[in-house]
């Protein structure tokens, strides 16, 4: 039987026509859509545009004080649009139209990386923008490597519900298992973040065939990172993409250069501080007190007019009155054999204002202070001294947010 929804870890495997059934028998809708189980939220978030109503989508383990910085108190949690006159949904074609011509509305939050998570407003027009709908992808299966409450999972879900796609569920299994089911389920799409990536780096010990597309955003490009994907899975092209929750999907490219759409040439510019600044009319419904939303990403152009991003200003640590690049030093460590993933960060410091620490994930086949020496050897060679990092913790994980990117505190 071909699925539309795989969940191994949960053991839920549903149908199309039981997927369509289950759409029938909701009688209610959540306002504030923080359902456990990501199968209910999808069910409930598919309702929501089905029936054109509006939803919240939270993260499942919100604690209360969190939901109360966020406005909303447990009596919230609770309240229902309730259904007194069902759709009649006879096939997938049905559900399809009316995502796309009905007038719901999906509150979204930013994942909290720089501060407290913010709400953004979106519809189809925003969520949809750059979603292929054609016969081409209709044989596409969907590894799905993000929450279902967050801006990328909602955006894949479109991309796979209007193209009657297989959609199979991974975000919370481990690596491991990972790419067992990518391989069994012969998954064909992969999107994710690049933390996600390396984390199954270790475990993709041969090709996996089927998979043909392998997108990368939410972090910074990673070029070592997409050749060792290139060298595992030789058969995927391999896309970069920019997006957040203010903005949706608005830049694409095959590396770390994106090119401008003509037709968003007059709605994106850059400061003159070097930060990418995107209009209004590009963006979800938050409150944005000016015409331009600065996204705070630093960014250069190249001489062909292609930008490239160099890091989100907010992540520069001031060494001794020297701006330093976290993404930089990363990069070069995470090239040295044995490096499987790595975190730098500020550690403040009463002369210098901060000294660089690192995070170091290595294999279990080297030890820290081999690694210590080759991480330190390879530094020297490429970076002036106040780049490189004094302190080293070997740890067995990098702590990553509710999206799956790396925790910068």
């Amino acid at each position: 039987m071909e699925y539309f929804w795989q969940d191994e870890q949960r053991n839920i495997l549903k149908s199309r026509e039981e997927f369509i059934e289950d759409l029938r028998k909701i009688q209610s809708i959540n306002l504030y859509n923080c359902e456990q189980n990501p199968y209910d939220m999808m069910l409930q978030l598919v309702a929501s545009m089905l029936y054109g109503k509006e939803t919240y989508l939270l993260d499942d383990n919100f604690s209360a004080s969190e939901l109360l910085s966020l406005g909303i108190s447990a009596t919230d949690t609770s309240k229902v649009y309730y259904i007194d006159n069902p759709v009649r949904i006879k096939n997938f074609s049905d559900i399809v139209s009316a995502i796309q011509s009905n007038n719901w509305r999906v509150w979204l939050f930013t994942s909290g990386t720089t501060g407290l998570p913010k709400k953004v407003c979106h519809g189809y027009g925003s969520l949809g923008r750059n979603v292929r709908y054609n016969e081409r992808h209709n044989k596409d299966v969907w590894a799905f490597a993000y929450k279902m409450s967050h801006m990328a999972g909602v955006q894949v879900l479109l991309q796979a519900l209007v193209n009657n796609n297989t959609i199979v569920y991974i975000f919370e299994d481990s690596p491991q298992n990972v790419v067992k089911i990518i391989k069994r389920a012969a998954c064909t799409n992969i999107s994710a973040t690049p933390t996600f990536y390396r984390n199954l780096l270790p475990f993709i010990s041969e090709d996996l065939p089927a998979v043909k597309h392998i997108t990368l955003g939410g972090e910074k490009y990673d070029e070592n990172l997409c050749n060792k994907l290139h060298q595992l899975i030789p058969g995927a092209k391999i896309h970069n993409i920019y997006a957040s929750t203010e903005t949706g999907s608005i830049l694409a490219s095959h590396g770390n250069k994106f090119s401008i759409l003509p037709e968003y040439k007059q709605w994106i510019k850059i400061s003159p501080d070097n930060e990418l600044c995107i209009h209004k009319s590009l963006l979800g419904d938050f409150s944005c007190a000016d015409d331009w939303y600065n996204t705070h990403d630093l960014v250069e152009i190249d001489e062909n007019g292609f930008l490239r991003f160099l890091s989100r200003k907010s992540d520069l640590i001031n060494v001794g009155g020297y701006k330093v690049n976290p993404l930089e030093v990363e990069n070069l460590i995470q090239q040295v054999d044995g490096v499987e993933d790595c975190l730098v960060k500020g550690k403040k410091n009463s002369v210098l204002g901060s000294v660089l620490e690192v995070d170091v994930v290595v294999n279990s086949r080297y030890d820290a202070k081999t690694m210590k020496t080759n991480i330190m050897d390879r530094l020297k060679k490429e970076l002036q001294p106040f780049k490189i990092p004094r302190i080293y913790h070997f740890v067995e994980t990098i702590e990553k947010t509710r999206s799956g990117k790396k925790v910068r505190k």
